[in-house]
């Protein structure tokens, strides 16, 4: 029997599954997340190491950046959230390590740029150059 149907009290909230599965996976992520304080003294958590060392060498060259900050709406009706957006070149950007042609986020990166969305991508070898 379920609670409603017994009258039974219920403090707290329930919690769908995909909620449950989105708390666990992210709790198990972030031991692998890389925090890193910029030059304003903001605290960024990052879940690659090359976001962080593109939003470092973006902090050394003055540039304004935001980390995660817009969700763009895309034609088929998802969404997809870039990595940054960088307003002085007035464009987004996505780092991969090598972008799996097939993932999820590389095909939403594919859409974004399909909708006229400006998007670069950069893989770690570009990343490395940078440096």
């Amino acid at each position: 029997a379920n609670r409603v149907a017994i009258g039974a009290a219920h403090r707290g909230r329930t919690r769908s599954q995909d909620e449950k599965a989105t708390a666990s996976v992210a709790a198990r992520r972030r031991q692998h997340w890389h925090q890193w304080t910029d030059a304003r003294g903001a605290v960024w958590i990052f879940q690659s190491p090359l976001e962080q060392r593109f939003a470092e060498w973006l902090d050394r060259q003055g540039v304004d950046w935001a980390f995660e900050n817009r969700r763009l709406m895309l034609s088929d009706g998802t969404t997809y959230l870039p990595d940054f957006w960088v307003s002085e070149w007035r464009t987004y950007v996505e780092i991969k390590v090598l972008p799996g042609m097939n993932s999820g986020g590389m095909k939403r990166y594919r859409q974004a740029v399909r909708d006229g969305h400006h998007v670069w991508l950069l893989t770690r070898l570009d990343i490395e150059r940078l440096m």
